[in-house]
């Protein structure tokens, strides 16, 4: 296998490698925490369930935040919740929109070092403001502040992931997919043996398919020109497709302009973006009936096509309408959480490798466009 640490050394994007190759293992030892403290995680949501009319709000800022939008539809629609994405930037700026006295919340924080000042803000804003508040921190820095001010209680459980998923590259890779993972697990507590099996599938899946998946990848960036990128994909995958958009920015510097959206909201103004220089990604959804909507915008994309390309990206081959590239996983997921969280990883990967071709520090594209931090900075909490 090529797409290592050590050969992207040189490039300046070893890390950034190694972190994104590194998933499938760092999901398997993800697993291995969450079925440790089953029984404390059991207990916690069991006491927190107890309050009728429980109000979920999944919260983090930038990725973290897009980790949350993905989380959320997939819990709803597989674990038969009734829960939210909130941003924390949302919240911090305007947290009585979100946050009421009388209705008994629980705040889902991710982070990876869980020190962006807004993370630390929202959690205290809800303790403020939330009578029955129970928060869950799940983040990978068991000494960053997000984990420190959480801790342990009846109403408060943090997750500590693998320390190896507190990214040192700029890029949220294993991190993301991790903390995403193991919030599903917290609240399939119940259905624990099933989100086992999914998960350490998917570790299988991805860790098989890792090398054909940065071959693909690596051919789709050097063969177009593009500095636009559109990702399409609804429901949990539309969460995946603003992540797929946040790593292409990143990584890019945001000489690739990015956009996202469902494949159903696109055609209704949106999709005047697409110009020759555009590529667009289609995730396919393996919901049979998602699965039409996303075929058929697929069809009309592809009966509109210029110059620009079209990315087609499912578990099993679809029919493509002679879209440009088409890459599969070679299996039927059969829950779009998981299938979204495949689609992260290539995204990923074709970010990485388009970064590679663009000749920027991959591991740290701030030194080439020094207008972000790896943790932001400057944020004024009031």
């Amino acid at each position: 296998m090529d797409f290592t640490f050590e050969h992207y050394v040189a490039t300046k994007g070893g890390v950034t490698a190694r972190e994104i190759a590194q998933q499938p293992v760092m999901w398997q030892k993800t697993v291995e925490i969450l079925e440790e403290r089953l029984s404390e995680i059991t207990s916690f949501m069991e006491r927190a369930l107890s309050f009728e009319k429980l109000n979920i709000i999944f919260t983090g800022a930038g990725s973290s935040a897009f980790c949350a939008e993905m989380v959320f539809p997939g819990v709803n629609k597989y674990l038969g919740y009734n829960t939210t994405a909130i941003h924390t930037t949302d919240i911090v700026a305007t947290p009585d929109s979100y946050l009421k006295a009388e209705i008994p919340t629980m705040l889902v924080s991710f982070g990876r070092s869980g020190n962006s000042p807004e993370s630390v803000a929202a959690v205290e804003y809800a303790r403020k403001r939330v009578n029955d508040l129970f928060e869950v921190a799940i983040t990978c820095a068991a000494e960053g502040k997000l984990a420190l001010m959480t801790g342990e209680s009846d109403y408060r459980m943090t997750i500590n992931l693998p320390e190896e998923t507190n990214d040192a590259g700029f890029a949220m890779t294993s991190s993301l997919t991790s903390m995403a993972l193991a919030a599903y697990g917290v609240l399939a507590f119940g259905h624990f043996a099933q989100f086992k099996k999914d998960a350490l599938f998917l570790s299988d899946v991805i860790g098989d398919k890792l090398q054909y998946l940065a071959d693909e990848a690596k051919a789709i960036a050097n063969v177009f020109d593009f500095d636009r990128a559109a990702f399409l994909g609804c429901g949990t995958l539309k969460g995946a497709a603003h992540e797929a958009t946040v790593k292409m920015c990143e990584l890019t510097t945001g000489v690739v302009n990015v956009v996202h959206d469902t494949s159903m909201g696109f055609r209704h103004g949106p999709k005047f973006m697409v110009k020759d220089n555009t590529i667009t990604l289609h995730m396919i959804s393996d919901d049979a009936l998602t699965r039409k909507y996303d075929l058929d915008f697929l069809k009309e994309v592809m009966a509109e096509r210029g110059k620009n390309k079209v990315l087609v990206v499912s578990s099993k081959p679809v029919e493509t309408f002679g879209a440009d590239f088409a890459v599969t996983f070679g299996v039927a997921f059969e829950n779009d959480f998981f299938l979204a969280v495949a689609n992260v990883v290539f995204a990923q990967l074709l970010a990485f490798f388009t970064s590679q071709k663009m000749g920027f520090h991959t591991d740290s594209p701030s030194v080439d466009n020094p207008v972000a931090n790896r943790v932001v900075q400057g944020v004024i909490i009031y």
